[in-house]
């Protein structure tokens, strides 16, 4: 719940314009989702983001900004984390980043993000 309200305040404070097929305009605003897509972690938290937009937007369909997420697998190597999170922010241009399983990638990926002025949000549980 809590991803999903920063979701939408990213979406509300960064947004770019997207034309639907009924020509009416939407804001979007991509976040990139850097996890290991392969544990039980990364598919829950994927998942999770996914189903709270859906039930989100349907219940609010009014709304023209649109949060887009662009997942990428860190494969548990904060280093593979780190090369996600650069892709994230060089070519899909994310506004934020969601991701950070680990210390490692948690550090790393809050330098890149400092570097970057891009904000991320840890799912890291102490």
């Amino acid at each position: 719940m809590e991803i999903l309200i920063s979701l939408s305040i990213f979406a509300l404070l960064f947004s770019g314009v997207v034309a639907d097929s009924k020509n009416s305009v939407f804001e979007e605003v991509r976040v990139g989702l850097v996890v290991d897509l392969g544990s039980i972690q990364g598919k829950i938290l994927q998942t999770s983001i996914s189903l709270a937009l859906s039930d989100f937007y349907r219940v609010n369909n009014s709304y023209r900004t649109r949060v887009s997420v662009l997942a990428r697998d860190s494969q548990g190597d904060p280093l593979l984390a780190l090369a996600a999170a650069s892709d994230l922010l060089q070519t899909g241009k994310v506004k934020a980043i969601v991701g950070a399983e680990s210390l490692q990638e948690a550090k790393l990926l809050a330098a890149i993000s400092e570097k970057a002025k891009v904000p991320v949000i840890s799912t890291l549980v102490p």
